[in-house]
């Protein structure tokens, strides 16, 4: 393997591992925080060393050229790895990610164990394709904001911004916390607590 071949194989298992890593939070299977994020590192490797090894198969199976140091089939080879990932990680992938999960879940039920899930509370907490009633209060039960949820922050970030659209037909005057934890009993309901920010944040999906 000559030098050009060596960089270009660099490059793929490098670079690639990220995308497949990039699909994978991005259908929720996989959730990075900042309190886990030394598991990112062996997840890249392995992804880095699964593309290593189709970039070596291509190579050494229809493109011999490229460990010849061959720039167009290099840049074939790369284009192949690069669709073989795109396709394989939801299709292949992530059924085999939920499979493993579904068997470790199944195992944790026979030992007494809970379940394990990918979402992070926060994610999970907010995440609804229905309208979602957001009404915030501190630990003193004072409001701080109320709204139709918009966007959140991922817990990924280290910032928790929350983007509220204001509600049409109620004024925040008219929001107290007796009321909220009462309506909260009869409707779909869930409740964030927040202890770094000291705020409760419930969430009433419609």
């Amino acid at each position: 393997m000559n030098l050009t071949t060596l960089i270009s194989s660099l490059i793929v298992s490098g670079s690639f591992g990220y995308f497949n890593y990039l699909i994978l939070k991005g259908f929720d299977i996989i959730n990075i925080s900042e309190n886990t994020k030394d598991e990112k590192i062996p997840i890249l490797m392995l992804f880095g060393a699964m593309n290593y090894g189709i970039f070596l198969w291509i190579g050494s199976s229809f493109l011999q050229g490229i460990s010849k140091g061959d720039f167009g089939q290099i840049a074939i080879g790369i284009l192949y790895v690069f669709v073989l990932d795109l396709v394989a990680t939801p299709i292949i992938i992530i059924p085999m990610v939920l499979g493993l999960r579904h068997i470790m879940n199944w195992i944790r039920g026979i030992m007494g164990k809970s379940k394990t899930t990918s979402p992070n509370t926060r994610d999970d907490f907010f995440e609804s394709n229905k309208t979602q009633n957001i009404y915030i209060f501190d630990f003193n039960n004072s409001l701080v904001a109320c709204g139709y949820m918009s966007q959140v922050d991922s817990v990924s970030s280290n910032i928790f911004d929350m983007q509220l659209i204001p509600f049409y037909d109620e004024e925040e005057k008219n929001v107290t916390y007796d009321k909220i934890s009462k309506l909260a009993t009869k409707e779909d309901c869930r409740l964030l607590i927040d202890f770094e920010r000291k705020l409760k944040i419930y969430n009433i999906v419609d």
